[in-house]
């Protein structure tokens, strides 16, 4: 009888490693299979969203009607469709509130704009708002930002500080430095929020956490929030190095990494 029941389990073990033998043969031969045709689909949908402009316009608008309900549905701002515009961003201090508000103008890039004259514009846009804010008391900072070619350039300028804005120059160099993490604090919240800000943005010399940044990127994400000027950023560079920034410093950018800047004029 023991020989038997030996010779049984010797059978059912035998059937059972050649049945997860199948399984297993079978299980990567389907991964395998869903990859490829993962990677054929992702190959297809891209060459058809380059190749045919009016496939690619409906996909964008359909993308943008998407991220412009949730916008409505959790009231925050978003960006225009157009992927190459200038907007002038303004922090007004109005009724002891920071007041922001913002306008966009659109490139139309039809031939008869160039490099230079996009950049000269840009330029233009600068000097405006360094006149306007000399100008104009209860404005403590204007941002100019601009969308080109898939790159953000941005410049801010305050009533106490002279700082001329640099005529740029096309291709834009990206900055060798990012940061690995950014946070929001503020002694009125429970909780942090976290700042993700987009590659595109890491050019050299652009002003980056700015009070008028910070308080844009606020306007664009989800969660609520509390703004004045007692609030602090804690950051982590690309070196894992960290540090805190407070309302009146920033991040300048350059080629190699970044100067840690201030709202007013150093004596």
């Amino acid at each position: 009888m023991q020989n038997d029941n030996t010779v049984m389990q010797n059978v059912f073990l035998f059937f059972t490693r050649t049945f997860e033998f199948i399984l297993n043969k079978c299980g990567i031969t389907l991964l395998i299979l869903y990859s490829t045709m993962v990677e054929w689909c992702k190959t297809l949908i891209r060459s058809v969203y380059n190749n045919y402009p009016d496939i690619r316009k409906t996909i964008d608008m359909l993308s943008y009607g998407i991220l412009y309900m949730e916008s409505v549905y959790f009231n925050h701002r978003i960006e225009p469709i157009e992927n190459d515009w200038i907007s002038a961003s303004v922090l007004k201090n109005q009724w002891n509130e920071n007041v922001f508000s913002e306008s966009f103008t659109k490139i139309l890039l039809d031939g008869s704009y160039s490099d230079h004259v996009i950049g000269t514009t840009f330029d233009d846009y600068c000097k405006t708002a360094q006149n306007t804010i000399k100008t104009t008391p209860s404005i403590s900072e204007i941002m100019t930002t601009l969308k080109y070619n898939n790159q953000y350039i941005t410049y801010s300028c305050f009533p106490d500080k002279t700082d001329k804005a640099k005529l740029i120059r096309f291709p834009i160099q990206p900055s060798k430095v990012s940061f690995l993490s950014i946070e929001y604090v503020h002694p009125a919240m429970s909780q942090k929020i976290v700042m993700d800000i987009h590659n595109d943005y890491y050019m050299s010399n652009n002003h980056l956490l700015t009070p008028l940044f910070v308080k844009r990127f606020l306007e664009y994400q989800s969660q609520s929030y509390y703004f004045d000027m007692d609030y602090e950023l804690n950051l982590m560079d690309s070196d894992l190095n960290l540090f805190s920034l407070n309302s009146k410093q920033y991040i300048l950018l350059n080629n190699e990494g970044y100067t840690i800047e201030t709202t007013t004029e150093t004596r």
